[in-house]
């Protein structure tokens, strides 16, 4: 489909919800008083289920108006799907089906929840699977608004957050999200337009204290996803740039089949946002290390089965150091229509496979990888001739070079911005130290004999990391007199760190 097609289907999709809107609105003049504004009464229900079972249009009688236009906000639709707002909510086809022939029976119950809702719980003979839907003065509406009721709301420029415990985040990890969405929409090509509408309708960013309530919010048990019914992000992670990465690429296509070949897919989020807790350059390094060493390698993972039989932690790295090459190579316009190309339906042959010949040259590849490789990260190599430290004391001593801050400390050290007076509470201090109160400090350094790692405690993010196992000669870190030894770059750091660490006196 050639580019002027896409702007023709965009402007006539455009256009049917704009008729379907006035629609309603019309039809709504002739529903029972009672759906406008009160309880949904049984007999409305009935016609709600009746109408969910058959896929009928009418159901969007029942649809708070507020909630849909939340659904509609960005202008990202699904191809094949009837009904974005149900996208995860909804009944499987295949059960529907079954229900119309009479293969499998069904009943609901409509219970009182308090603050004028209902819930209505669809349940099937001989299955512990059921659906529950959310009403609100009689009309449908999501279960984010439900469980998020009395949570707290704050705006920034690109985001309405919606926070369960309002000490998880903090405005450093709130700025972080926002230059990532000007970061990516650079990379993507997003126009000043599309970033106003961004800048009117909002990324909606749910904020959970634990997988609990993203499951109560989503149905789904999970550190962090994108909802895509409502173009939502529901994280544990207060600032997860993964997910993020996922919202922004499909704001960018807006018109996307609902199923992308993994290795794009979850390549493009890891490429620019790590994974959720594990920064960009530490994913990235994992999967540079992989291709190098044999462990795993791109080709390995160019058909869906074999991405998906592959663990996470191994797939997830090498897919995004792949993407990264891919982006730098080809640019965001040609790097979106490879990925355009491989999104389909979930047994389409395009997102089942990627085959050789539309992917760059592999001595380009292998370029890219020794460069990539000689980038600034932790270096367990000191310098010969180690300057005296600017910063010591009985756990730590802090020299400078040209180019890194080369350390010498004990098992762990604290610094930047402490403040024991702040209301924000660090999920990744409370793991690394667990005996311990947190002051407020922005990041924590923690060695030992196989690793190093550089913890953003504000975002809860490994942002640097050196692990023995990881490197092709697998050595381990140099120790003198009780004190390992190794440099991280001065880039790593946002200021000066003699300035961070005279905070800490």
């Amino acid at each position: 489909m050639n580019r002027a097609q896409g702007r023709a289907e965009e402007e006539a999709a455009s256009h049917l919800y704009v008729v379907a809107m006035k629609l309603i609105s019309y039809l709504s003049l002739f529903l029972p008083a009672i759906l406008l504004g009160q309880k949904l009464p049984q007999s409305e229900a009935d016609n709600f289920v009746r109408f969910l079972i058959s896929g009928n249009d009418s159901i969007l009688l029942y649809v708070d108006r507020s909630a849909l236009a939340v659904s509609q906000r960005l202008g990202v639709t699904y191809e094949g799907i009837q009904h974005k707002f149900l996208i995860s909510y909804d009944i499987d086809d295949a059960i529907k089906a079954k229900i119309r022939v009479g293969a499998i029976r069904h009943h609901y119950s409509l219970d009182e929840a308090g603050d004028d809702f209902q819930l209505l719980t669809l349940r099937f003979d001989n299955s512990i699977d059921s659906r529950t839907f959310y009403f609100r003065q009689g009309r449908l509406t999501s279960p984010l608004v439900f469980h998020s009721l009395h949570w707290t709301t704050l705006e920034t420029r690109f985001f309405r957050f919606v926070l369960s415990d309002t000490s998880l985040t903090n405005r450093y990890a709130m700025n972080a999200l926002e230059n990532f969405v000007i970061q990516t929409a650079t990379t993507l090509n997003v126009s000043e337009a599309e970033l106003q509408t961004l800048e009117a309708q909002k990324i909606l960013y749910y904020l959970c204290s634990d997988e609990e309530e993203i499951q109560s919010l989503t149905g789904f048990k999970s550190r962090g996803m994108l909802n895509l019914a409502y173009d939502a992000i529901v994280s544990t992670y207060n600032s997860h740039f993964h997910e993020l990465a996922h919202l922004l690429i499909n704001f960018k296509l807006k018109t996307v089949p609902l199923f992308v070949h993994p290795f794009l897919q979850e390549g493009f989020a890891v490429a620019l946002g790590g994974r959720g807790g594990i920064g960009v350059n530490v994913a990235m390094g994992i999967g540079a290390f992989l291709e190098e060493s044999g462990g795993l390698g791109h080709n390995d993972l160019l058909k869906k089965d074999t991405f998906v039989e592959a663990h996470p932690s191994l797939s997830y790295p090498v897919s995004g150091v792949y993407n990264r090459f891919l982006l730098e190579v080809l640019g965001g316009e040609h790097y979106l229509e490879l990925y355009r190309a491989h999104c389909g339906q979930s047994d389409d042959s395009s997102v089942r496979s990627i085959t050789d010949s539309e992917l760059p040259d592999s001595n380009e590849w292998q370029s890219f990888l020794k460069v990539f490789r000689s980038r600034p990260q932790i270096d367990i190599n000191s310098p010969v001739n180690t300057p005296e430290p600017f910063y010591h004391s009985d756990t730590i001593a802090v020299s400078i070079t040209n180019s890194h801050y080369v350390f010498q400390m004990r098992s762990s050290f604290l610094f930047g911005s402490a403040d024991a007076n702040t209301s924000y509470r660090s999920k990744k201090f409370k793991e690394l130290f667990p005996e311990v109160l947190y002051a407020g400090f922005q990041y924590a350094l923690v060695a030992d004999s196989l690793s190093v790692s550089l913890y953003d405690l504000f975002r809860n993010e490994l942002v640097e990391g050196y692990v023995a196992s990881f490197s092709l000669n697998q050595t381990t870190v140099p120790r003198n007199n009780d004190f390992y030894c190794f440099s991280i770059p001065i880039a790593v750091f946002p200021e000066q760190l003699d300035v961070m660490l005279v905070k800490n006196q």
